[in-house]
């Protein structure tokens, strides 16, 4: 049989339109997360009587005696740290011994796909 080609014009965006929008989206999306981590480490540089003022962008001069309070208090700061990172350790090293465990049996499943001359599977 014959194929018959047609000459469609493609619906929708072109590749770098749709790679533009989707680094746009990216950049919104990481600004949006990363934004709370910044207002998380100006409200550690201020007072407490800054922090009942409202809201700032700027940072202010508080930040080292906000920490020695953190650490004279009864607040166990440091044991927490440890135990996050304990945890974490022991995280990481369970993923990766997972993922060595698991990849001979990812290789020894891969899919062969065959392709036909022109181009369609």
């Amino acid at each position: 049989m014959l194929s018959v080609e047609t000459n469609e014009t493609k619906k929708g965006l072109g590749i770098h339109a749709r790679r533009a929008l989707a680094y746009i989206v990216l950049v919104i999306m990481s600004f949006l997360c990363l934004f709370w981590f910044y207002i998380l480490f100006v409200n550690a540089t201020r007072s407490k009587g800054e922090l009942t003022q409202g809201f700032t962008l700027l940072p202010s001069t508080h930040l080292i005696q906000n920490w020695k309070g953190v650490m004279a208090g009864t607040l166990p700061v440091v044991r927490g740290m440890i135990n996050s990172l304990v945890v974490a350790t022991c995280s990481a090293v369970l993923c990766t011994y997972e993922l060595i465990v698991d990849l001979p049996g990812f290789k020894k499943d891969e899919i062969k796909v065959s392709r036909s001359p022109e181009g369609s599977p």
